[in-house]
């Protein structure tokens, strides 16, 4: 079928292709190589498939219409063994300060879910929350991290396609992490969207809304630590 659909595909004098028939247009693009696909037409890209072991600490993550619920198994239907703290800013005023988000360790993926082998709330200090007990499992989107890279990759490998270069500017300073999918070794995939720009000063100013696009990526190098940075591996 390749070289069927490979024929017929033409080049004019000035090099540019035309694809006399649209089906065959629509089969020649589907020849494209998968993460060449995803790139150009913002298609998903693959899950990880199986368990993956993974190495990420991040904190909790509501997005206030649904608790973080830690599970048995990877599951929706399987046993709840409690709820994992979020942000309380309703808490600010008797406790002083807003309540931290629980700190989760993960190390395993399993089809859109993600192990969790500690939890700590101890950033509260005298306000320190109860947490369930681990292991267990948390939707995959119910964590979030800073990211201290701003390459983005097609899969999990800096030799695959590079999909977004913050041009020096790490991720989550310039930028917000939209849906978590999936990690696998130190590696996450996620949705992420660019909020901040430099000027011509170098002043960090946003980036008008219109304008914001929404990308797919792999991305290493994250920071589960909400007040530091951590140490990181440098980009290629």
């Amino acid at each position: 079928m390749a070289h069927y659909i490979a024929d017929r595909i033409k080049l004019n004098p000035v090099g540019i292709m035309v694809i006399r028939n649209p089906l065959l247009g629509f089969l020649a693009l589907l020849a494209i190589a998968p993460q060449a696909q995803a790139e150009r037409l913002g298609i998903p890209l693959p899950l990880p498939q199986g368990v993956q072991t993974c190495e990420l600490q991040g904190w909790a993550y509501s997005n206030g219409l649904v608790e973080v619920v830690l599970r048995q198994s990877p599951d929706k239907d399987s046993k709840a063994l409690g709820i994992v703290p979020v942000d309380d800013p309703s808490k600010t005023a008797s406790h002083g300060n807003m309540l931290y988000p629980a700190e989760i360790t993960i190390v395993q993926y399993d089809g859109g879910w993600l192990k969790v082998s500690a939890l700590r709330d101890l950033e509260n200090a005298e306000a320190e929350r109860a947490v369930p007990p681990t292991p267990g499992w948390i939707a995959a989107n119910s964590i979030r991290f800073n990211i201290q890279s701003g390459n983005g990759y097609a899969a999990p490998d800096t030799a695959s396609a590079v999909l977004i270069d913050m041009k020096g500017e790490w991720a989550t300073e310039v930028g917000e992490i939209e849906q978590v999918h999936a990690c696998q070794a130190n590696w996450v995939l996620v949705d992420y969207r660019q909020t901040l720009t430099r000027d011509a000063q170098g002043a960090l100013v946003p980036v008008a809304e219109e304008k914001q696009t929404r990308k797919q990526a792999w991305f290493r190098n994250t920071c589960g630590d909400l007040f530091t940075t951590c140490d990181r591996q440098l980009d290629p």
